[in-house]
C-alpha cells in the first residue's frame, strides 16, 4: 500500500503543477471538478496525466490510515508507553528525516530565490508546529506540511490507545461532523476547513481506522479486490462532485490501495519486487521527490511530459537511495 501511495502522491505533486487538473486536498472547490472532467473530455490523450494530477493526493489518507495501523500493531500488547521516551522518539525519527531537506531548501531559498524569509520557514518546519500558523509561515515546499500532522497523530495515539473501538469511532466522527459544519457554503473563504485539514482533525477519522483494522484485522480474496478496486477508484473520483462525499473519499482511496496492494502481492514477480521496496522507501521518496521537482522546474527541461516525468521519477528515486544513506549517517551520529 505504501509503494502504490507514494507513486500517487509523487506524480501528482509534479503533475499538478504541470498544466494538469487541479485537486480538491484540503479544500474544495466545485469549479476544479468541473474542469477536470472537462479536461477528461476535451484532451483525452492527456487523461492519465489529469487523472493522476486530480486525485493523487488520496495517497496521504493511505500514509495516515497506514499510521494509526502500524502503531496498533507496535503497541497492542504493550502493558504501558514510557511517554517521556515515546514522544522524544517520535520527534527525533521525524526531525532526523527532515532535517536534510530544510537544510537544502534554506540554502536553496537564499543562494537562488534570494529570500531570507523563505529561508527562515525551513527551521520553523523542524518544530513540527508550522501547521497551526500555515498562514502566517508557509510550508516551503508545501508537501512537507505532512510531518506536522504525523507528529500530532503520533502524540494524539497515547490518548486514543486505551479507548475501546466505540469510542475510536465516535472521535473520528466527531471530526467529520466538524469538517461538515465548516462547509464553503457557509465559509466561503475555506481557510477554517484549510486548518483543520493541515491538522489532525482533518485526518483522524482514517487514523483511527487504521488502529481498528489493526485491532481487529482485515481481509478479502483476490477476486473481490479486482471488483472493489473499480469501484473504488470510480468513487473516488465521482465524490468529488459533493463536498459531503468528498468528506468521505478518503475511505473509498484506503479500500482501493488495500485492494491494489492485495492483487499486486499474490504472485511472486518483478513488479511486486519494485511495489515492495518502493513502499520500504517510501519516507526516503517522500522528503527527496519535491527536491527532484525543484531541480527540473529550476533547469526548465523542454521534452515530452511523458519523457519529463519518467526523468523526473528516476531522480526522484536515486535521491531517495541517497538520502537514506544521509539519514542513516545522521543518525548513526546522533546515537
Amino acid at each position: 500500500m505504501k509503494g502504490f501511495a507514494i507513486i500517487f502522491i509523487m506524480l501528482h505533486n509534479f503533475l499538478h503543477i504541470n498544466g494538469f487538473s487541479k485537486e480538491n486536498e484540503t479544500v474544495f472547490y466545485l469549479e476544479r471538478t468541473q474542469m477536470f472532467f472537462q479536461n477528461v473530455l476535451n484532451q483525452p490523450l492527456n487523461v492519465i496525466g489529469d487523472v493522476l494530477s486530480f486525485i493523487g493526493w488520496v495517497g496521504v489518507p493511505v500514509f495516515v490510515f497506514l499510521s494509526g495501523y502500524g502503531l496498533e500493531r507496535k503497541y497492542h500488547k504493550s502493558d504501558g508507553i514510557n511517554t517521556r521516551s515515546y514522544i522524544k522518539h517520535s520527534y527525533l525519527k521525524l526531525f532526523w528525516l527532515l532535517l536534510p531537506a530544510a537544510s537544502f531548501y534554506f540554502a536553496w531559498s537564499i543562494l537562488v530565490d534570494s529570500n531570507l524569509l523563505k529561508a527562515l520557514n525551513n527551521f520553523v518546519l523542524l518544530t513540527m508546529l508550522n501547521n497551526f500558523v500555515h498562514n502566517m509561515v508557509p510550508f516551503h515546499p508545501g508537501v512537507y506540511w505532512y510531518f506536522g500532522l504525523t507528529f500530532q497523530l503520533y502524540l494524539l495515539f497515547l490518548l486514543l490507545r486505551k479507548l475501546d473501538n466505540i469510542r475510536l469511532l465516535m472521535w473520528g466522527g466527531i471530526c467529520i461532523v466538524i469538517q461538515m459544519i465548516t462547509n464553503p457554503t457557509w465559509f466561503e473563504e475555506q481557510v477554517i476547513l484549510d486548518l483543520l485539514k493541515n491538522n489532525f482533525v482533518g485526518w483522524l477519522p482514517f487514523f483511527v481506522t487504521g488502529m481498528i483494522i489493526g485491532r481487529k484485522g482485515f481481509d478479502l480474496n483476490k477476486g473481490l479486490c479486482w471488483l472493489l478496486m473499480i469501484v473504488s477508484f470510480a468513487l473516488v473520483v465521482f465524490m468529488n462532485v459533493n463536498y459531503y462525499l468528498w468528506l468521505f473519499i478518503p475511505f473509498a482511496s484506503i479500500l482501493m490501495f488495500y485492494c491494489m496492494a492485495k492483487i499486486a502481492t499474490t504472485s511472486e514477480s518483478l513488479f511486486k519486487k519494485i511495489i515492495v521496496w518502493v513502499g520500504t522507501n517510501s519516507a526516503f521518496i517522500f522528503v527527496s521527490h519535491p527536491i527532484a521537482r525543484t531541480l527540473i522546474m529550476q533547469f526548465s527541461i523542454s521534452v515530452n511530459v511523458a519523457v519529463l516525468v519518467l526523468i523526473y521519477v528516476v531522480i526522484a528515486l536515486l535521491l531517495s537511495i541517497g538520502y537514506r544513506m544521509v539519514n542513516k549517517k545522521l543518525l548513526s551520529i546522533a546515537n
